[in-house]
């Protein structure tokens, strides 16, 4: 699902050059687009239409989230476009087909967090909309706008249904549980305040620490301070909800929703517990996926306040001055908890100084200014307050691409097509060179993912070969062994902490078994690498200072008879960037020892810091090695963490994980160019396999066999439902094999053409299900005629 396959037409814009960025650009036309017809069907007036599809055109989501989810975005105006015309005050055609049509897309989209964050949003309206008909019409506006949706889902079920399907043999990581997951420190001020903290993960990749990662991946796209003021204005003419069409009702219920969600997305443990309650929502990272549907709440409502002021004149002095006030406190309550990272990159990154001020003074200017634009009488500083917003959301939307820059490159076509032509049918692992997920774009047989769910068999087993410790959400595979998680990246003691090394030799191994026979990686890396330490208890940690002789200590040699130790790690702490001088780390086996040293300035407080070694340390399994850490030049060094050892809990030992290649005489290198090496692994397991059988193959799903007995044909094909086999022309069964992952298909005496083809379960009910919706759409309920309609004042 999460491919968008069913995402036609908009999907096979990917067949084009730059079709990625002409599906965003198409997206957010139409997110404009839907927007300003929906502000039309509140009797906005088109100076304040206008606006608001603007607003909406640069949405925050678009400009930072820009991949999966994004694609639902658009289709929440269409569906409360088609709610507002299915209960119209006029009874309008079509209203019923627009919810169906934004409900198909939303779910075919392929992202089903925003569509169901942002469906729940749509529903809310739907409620209120039905609510401000007199009793005697409800009825059919429900019937019309529920029409539609149930013919959405039906047009999409076949995007829905197998994926529903997939869930019963599935895991879903950390998804299975997001009710105590919630925004990290410095998370508001970020989302009100984009360019606080300079491009998304500019302090993570300028080595500020793991926090500047963690922060960005708690947000969803940002909903800026000037919108959010501008929006607030909406609701300081209280004495429009007595006037007709003031949609007051409206305002309050974008209000509320804005405050429970993001009280839920801070973590407010009444409002949060009270919101989980709603069906999947705990499954749902809703302060990531909820930033869309703020996005629109605000451009509602700061087109009711452009509105109006065109309708009912200027804003009062009171309410400009009253507005100042709620802005500055605002800031006040979300920038402090921000104020220590922005100045840890201050203090060590002086190009982020210019950003961080014109982030913090042209947003917050802004949000100052707007309220005087509504409050003066001259026209002009109405149309100047709605054109510096929209400017405003115009360079915020662009800021990332100007800011970071682009740099043109290329495809390296030439290592994917010697890939493709020599791949036959084993597969194929990245170890930080092709990204997860993108093998099918140039049809290889990758294993790498990243994405949810996952097959519980295929998990399950990866996890006993690796490290049942690491979550399965993701096959990232940045080395090998423990690496393959991102050890050899994290800077952070934790992944130490709480996991332990696995051999890369042995997880070599376990992918020749299972029909690994590649492994691409870039270039220059020729040699197999791995990570190893010694196991601690988390909870037993103390800090010794490595000032005067320093540290000593002996540590265990990787398992292996030609390691190579090229460097090591060291958790230390630099008191709050304080320590200084050079960090230098001598390592001996028996009489030979390699030196590294660091500049502890380079450092980050309470991170991992590895030393590269001078050369490469030769050693084998059992040696013992000695280590020495010792400081210069400095009056200030930095302090060693230790924590008790795992399997000698009288001993301390440090955080010292050590870096080293590792020979395996069965890999080999056919092809390696200026960007990636491909090795081949000697030895790799076939892609089907038979006792007493011969197996003659033509495609992965098409094979002769013979058998002069009974017999039995293993295929590395992951075992899942919506496989099926014919032999010689009958339907068979297909079992699993012994360890539950791969097809066991039985064979009779003789010759056999064996045919494998999959369709999802139940296709023949999902085809059905679909021209229902289909025909649907054709039927009278979805059209509205009759006489006005009156309406409840809410």
């Amino acid at each position: 699902m999460q491919n968008s396959a069913m995402f036609v037409p908009f999907v096979l814009l990917l067949a084009f050059p730059h079709g990625l960025l002409v599906l965003r650009l198409i997206l957010q036309i139409l997110c404009g687009l839907f927007t300003f017809a929906l502000l039309g069907e509140l009797e906005v007036l088109p100076l304040a239409a206008l606006l608001g599809g603007i607003l909406a055109e640069f949405c925050g989501t678009f400009s930072w989230f820009a991949h999966g989810p994004i694609m639902p975005v658009p289709f929440l105006a269409l569906m409360v476009w088609g709610i507002l015309r299915a209960a119209a005050p006029i009874p309008r055609r079509y209203g019923g087909r627009m919810v169906g049509i934004a409900v198909a897309y939303a779910v075919a989209a392929g992202f089903p967090e925003t569509a169901y964050v942002n469906g729940l949003l749509a529903l809310a309206i739907a409620v209120w909309a039905l609510l401000r008909l007199e009793s005697k019409l409800r009825l059919r506006a429900a019937f019309h706008i529920c029409g539609g949706g149930l013919a959405g889902l039906a047009l999409s079920a076949p995007a829905w249904v197998p994926f529903g399907l997939f869930l019963r043999d599935a895991i879903v990581g950390q998804n299975a549980d997001f009710g105590d997951a919630h925004f990290v420190t410095g998370t508001s001020a970020l989302h009100l305040f984009p360019i606080l903290f300079g491009p998304p993960l500019y302090g993570f990749y300028a080595n500020a620490g793991t926090w500047h990662a963690d922060i960005w991946f708690h947000t969803g796209g940002y909903v800026d301070l000037a919108l959010v003021v501008f929006g607030l204005m909406a609701f300081l003419r209280p004495s429009l909800w007595k006037m007709k069409n003031s949609y007051w009702g409206l305002r309050v219920l974008l209000g509320v929703w804005v405050l429970a969600t993001v009280a839920k997305a801070e973590g407010v443990h009444v409002i949060s517990r009270t919101i989980d309650m709603i069906p999947l929502i705990k499954q749902t990272m809703l302060y990531v996926y909820a930033s869309s549907g703020w996005w629109f709440a605000f451009c509602i409502l700061a087109s009711f306040a452009l509105n109006d002021r065109l309708r009912y004149g200027r804003l009062s002095i009171k309410s400009a001055l009253l507005t100042n006030s709620a802005t500055i406190l605002i800031m006040a309550l979300v920038l402090p908890s921000a104020w220590p990272e922005v100045m840890s990159l201050w203090r060590v990154l002086p190009e982020y100084r210019p950003m961080a001020v014109c982030g913090l003074m042209i947003t917050g200017g802004l949000a100052l200014m707007l309220p005087w634009f509504l409050a003066v009488r001259t026209p002009f500083a109405l149309y100047a307050g709605g054109g510096l917003l929209s400017l405003h959301a115009l360079l915020l939307s662009t800021w990332p691409v100007v800011a970071s820059g682009t740099q043109g490159g290329s495809i390296n076509y030439a290592a994917a097509k010697w890939m493709r032509d020599h791949q036959g049918l084993s597969r194929i692992v990245s170890f930080n060179a092709l990204a997860p997920n993108y093998g099918s774009f140039f049809g290889l047989r990758t294993l790498n993912y990243t994405y949810l769910p996952v097959p519980t068999d295929f998990a399950r087993i990866l996890d006993a070969a690796d490290d049942p410790a690491i979550d399965p959400s993701g096959f990232y595979t940045p080395g090998l062994g423990t690496a393959d998680s991102g050890a050899t990246n994290s800077s952070g003691f934790d992944f130490y902490l709480k996991s332990h090394p696995v051999s890369g030799k042995n997880f070599l191994d376990w992918m020749r078994k299972h029909g690994v026979a590649w492994v691409i990686r870039p270039a220059g890396d020729e040699k197999m690498s791995d990570v190893t330490w010694t196991e601690l208890q988390p909870d037993t940690a103390k800090a010794v200072s490595i000032g005067g002789e320093g540290v000593e200590g002996n540590i265990d040699a990787p398992t292996g008879n030609e390691t190579q130790i090229t460097s090591v790690g060291l958790g230390l702490g630099t008191f709050s960037g304080h320590a200084s001088g050079q960090l230098h780390l001598r390592l001996c086996n028996g009489d030979e020892c390699i030196d590294g040293v660091l500049n502890v300035a380079s450092t980050q407080d309470n991170q991992l810091a590895w030393i590269a070694l001078s050369k490469p340390l030769n050693t084998k399994t059992g040696d013992i090695l000695h280590w020495h850490a010792w400081t210069s030049d400095t009056q200030s060094p930095p302090a060693l963490w230790m924590w008790k050892q795992q399997y000698r809990s009288d001993e301390y030992a440090p955080l010292m994980p050590l870096r080293f290649h590792f020979s395996d005489p069965d890999v080999t290198t056919p092809y390696h160019d200026r960007y990636v090496s491909i090795h081949h692994l000697g030895g790799a397991v076939p892609y089907t396999e038979s006792a007493g059988c011969r197996i003659e193959t033509f495609t992965d799903k098409s094979f002769e066999t013979f058998c002069p007995s009974a017999g039995s044909m293993l295929r590395r094909e992951l075992f899942f439902p919506g496989w099926r086999v014919s032999v010689n022309g009958e339907m068979s069964e297909i079992s699993k094999d012994g360890e539950g992952l791969f097809q066991v298909v039985q064979l009779p005496v003789g010759h056999s053409h064996v045919e494998f083809f999959y369709a999802p379960p139940y296709r023949r009910g999902i085809y059905l299900v679909f021209l229902l919706g289909l025909l649907g759409f054709l039927f009278p309920f979805f059209q509205s005629r009759g006489k006005e309609i009156k309406f409840n004042k809410i």
